[in-house]
């Protein structure tokens, strides 16, 4: 048995030896596709296909499929912004230059004449290092205190919690089902890092996640019985199992059901306290507590997510702390399964050659060993990302209150993305 299942964290600067030499290797080398992640293990993109309760995995084929590929973002160069003090939560009033917006607004009215059926609005947050809300857009029926679904967007923030649980020594990234849950079978060794990964080799999505009459460790426990699509660690496959084993792990491991989980390590530090802030089995309906959908659920507004995503951004420093260590926060932009099979990506089916890090996408082209932006768009059209080389963070958001629309959301982000950088400078 690894000891880091019995072991807590020993110090804050601690990380997984993969991890580590992953990351030694990219400060290295300018030449990060070259990187051996010292695992021999592959790692992808995917999306699940056919019917999915996973609100972000379905592509919509009515939709176009020429999506543009980024050209902003690059590998991973240098450490990104320096870790000062955690400003207060993302505000309108922090003292900020004035940024000309009238391009920006004429091409989000532009977007919203476009936009696909069920799309009513849209709004663009933009954030710089200090927090200063740069930018605040809206068209439409829309608003940056809109309660609405995130589907996908909620893998980012699912991710945090996980990554809390291993700074509090609770969970360690290789803890596997095997060892918390006692599972047997093709499954058993899939790391907690693998299951934020998806490449845990199980299928990415299962029916009972969309079940409100059943709980989280239920449905978690059934998934024993999915097909493999192949060992852990060599099969990509984007959707919702992966996430809800590993907070099944965590529910075991902690005793805590996920909602207080989520509201202990992530919302209540951010002073996020309204209950509505919350994850469901069912956004769009708002339904189901007992068995929440943890790579889709969270139902929050664009100014909560904002708080949320500058923990990221901040690589989880929080009021001069770190609430959760550089180094793990840093393994949300790591590829570390460049080899494996892709087995579904809707990013690929879209258009975009990106790949995973750790509950979010990558936003490099090709099979990188890291990724200065890193994104998790939602099958709604709520898009989230951070940019650590140029020094900012975003949300394009929107509800369209059905699949598809995280296509015409990420098209949407890398047309506006060369007029916010304009914008802001950088």
């Amino acid at each position: 048995m690894n000891l880091r299942y019995r072991m807590r964290r020993p110090a804050a600067g601690w990380l997984p030896a993969r991890w580590l030499s992953t990351m030694l290797c990219l400060a290295a080398s300018a030449a990060l596709v070259a990187c051996d992640d010292g695992a021999g293990q592959p790692a992808t993109d995917g999306s699940a296909g056919g019917p999915t309760p996973d609100a972000g995995a379905i592509p919509d084929a009515q939709l176009s499929t020429d999506a543009q590929l980024s050209t902003d973002a690059q590998p991973i160069a240098d450490t990104g912004p320096a870790l000062d003090a955690h400003p207060d939560p993302p505000d309108a009033a922090a003292d900020a230059a004035p940024v000309e917006t009238a391009a920006l607004q004429e091409a989000l009215t532009a977007a919203l004449a476009e936009a696909p059926d069920g799309v009513e609005g849209m709004t663009l947050l933009v954030f710089d290092e200090r927090d200063a809300r740069l930018i605040d857009l809206s068209v439409g029926d829309s608003g940056a205190d809109r309660r609405m679904p995130v589907a996908s967007a909620s893998k980012l923030v699912s991710a945090l919690v996980f990554l809390r649980l291993i700074e509090e020594g609770a969970l360690g990234p290789d803890d596997t089902p095997g060892a918390r849950l006692g599972w047997q079978g093709p499954f058993a060794d899939a790391s907690l890092d693998m299951l934020n990964a998806f490449t845990s080799g199980m299928p990415g999505d299962a029916l009972c996640t969309a079940i409100v009459r059943t709980t989280l460790a239920e449905c978690a426990a059934s998934m024993q019985d999915l097909e493999p699509l192949g060992m852990p660690g060599t099969v990509y496959d984007y959707g919702s199992t992966h996430q809800h084993v590993a907070a099944a792990m965590a529910e075991a491991v902690t005793g805590e059901p996920w909602d207080t989980l989520f509201r202990r390590t992530i919302a209540t530090p951010l002073g996020l306290d309204d209950p509505a802030l919350r994850y469901v089995t069912r956004p769009q309906q708002g339904q189901g507590g007992d068995n929440p959908l943890i790579a889709g659920g969270l139902i929050a507004t664009p100014t909560e997510y904002a708080r949320i995503l500058s923990l990221v951004f901040h690589r989880g420093l929080l009021d001069g702390a770190a609430h959760i260590a550089p180094g793990l926060i840093e393994r949300m932009g790591l590829n570390l399964y460049v080899e494996a099979t892709i087995e579904t990506s809707p990013a690929q089916l879209y258009g975009y050659d990106y790949h995973y890090g750790f509950g979010t996408w990558l936003e490099c082209d090709g099979p990188v060993a890291a990724c200065d932006v890193i994104s998790s768009p939602g099958a709604f059209g709520f898009t989230p990302w951070v940019d650590w080389g140029r020094g900012y963070y975003g949300i394009l958001a929107m509800d369209r209150g059905q699949q598809g629309g995280a296509r015409f959301s990420m098209q949407t982000v890398h047309t506006l993305r060369p007029l916010i950088h304009a914008a802001i400078g950088r």
